[in-house]
Formats: C-alpha cells, structure tokens, sequence
C-alpha cells in the first residue's frame, strides 16, 4: 500500500461466520500511525570526489526527500553502516572505511569526522550508507578518485655489486617512500 507521508487511517474489518452455529461474526478495528518520507542521502567527500591517497578525509551526508530537496526535519543522532565497492580490487592496502558511525544530523545535513582513507590510486571507490533500522535511509557516492600521494623521499635498493664509474650497474630498485 502507497500512503503519503503524515498520518494515515487504517480501516481493518473481519469477518466470518461461527463453525458451531453459523452465525456471523465481525470485527472492525482503526489504527493510526506515521507514514514517514524514504529519504535518501546524499554523499559528497571532503574534495569533492578527488581524495589523496594516505590522507584521511570526511563525508558530507545529506537526507534528501524523493524530489531533491533536503529534509530539514531529519535531527539528531542516527546510527548508520558503511560499505565500499572498487572499481578494481586494490593490491595494495585496502581502503579504510569504519563499519558503523553515530552521526548528529542537524537540519537534515551532517559531517563525519576525517576517519575514512583510500589508499590505491590505480582504483576508484564508491563509498555506501544504510540508517541502521527499518526503512532507514541509504544512498552511495559517487566514484572517488583516488590522487597519489605526494612523494617525499626514494629509496635506493642495490642487488648487485657495483662497478666504479658505472652507476647502478645490474637490476637494482628505487622505491617512492611517501
């Protein structure tokens, strides 16, 4: 049943007849109760969808209703899961996402602390949410691009002797510490 949200009126009647003596019998009962709006967030990151890898940053969350517009009566304290896809499983470390938030809404918006951290720059991530109950609100993000983190020194790994007046003679590595 689709109902507008607010409070609707239920009618419920029964009837049927006695097994013994066949008589009819019927019962009507009214229940009242709220039909709430299905909101759906609305997930920005921090960046605007271009966070560095390494560095943690914070989601913005929005209830929305249906047709876009942010519900302002959407307040206080909501428990809410997190989930993650990539666009390509990374083989590195994978991203850092926390499970379970309580976040304080406030006029519908609210701000996670900088507690998420993507790591693969050669992947995207698509970060998901779900108000823990029934019919919690629930919406993703769009693909998060991850940016490479700014190199601050190289590593220079010799395998092989090396020959005088030859530099790096042989397979030998240079690595990115960052």
């Amino acid at each position: 049943m689709n109902a507008p949200a607010g409070w609707t009126t239920v009618d419920i009647a029964i009837a049927g007849r006695d097994m013994l003596d066949g008589s009819k019998i019927s019962c009507n009962y009214q229940l009242h109760w709220l039909v709430c709006y299905q909101r759906i967030f609305v997930i920005e990151t921090e960046h605007e969808f271009q966070e560095q890898a390494g560095v943690p940053f914070a989601l913005h969350l929005w209830a929305c209703l249906p047709n876009g517009e942010v519900d302002t009566s959407y307040q206080g304290n909501h428990r809410l899961q997190f989930e993650y896809t990539e666009s390509i499983p990374s083989t590195l470390a994978p991203p850092k996402i926390p499970k379970e938030i309580e976040l304080f809404f406030q006029q519908g918006m609210s701000v996670t602390r900088p507690e998420f951290t993507l790591y693969d720059s050669t992947t995207t991530v698509q970060v998901s949410t779900t108000e823990i109950g029934p019919g919690g609100p629930s919406g993703e993000s769009e693909a998060i691009a991850i940016l490479p983190g700014e190199f601050y020194t190289f590593e220079l790994i010799l395998h092989s002797p090396q020959i005088a007046h030859c530099p790096f003679h042989g397979k030998n590595f240079i690595r990115a510490i960052d």
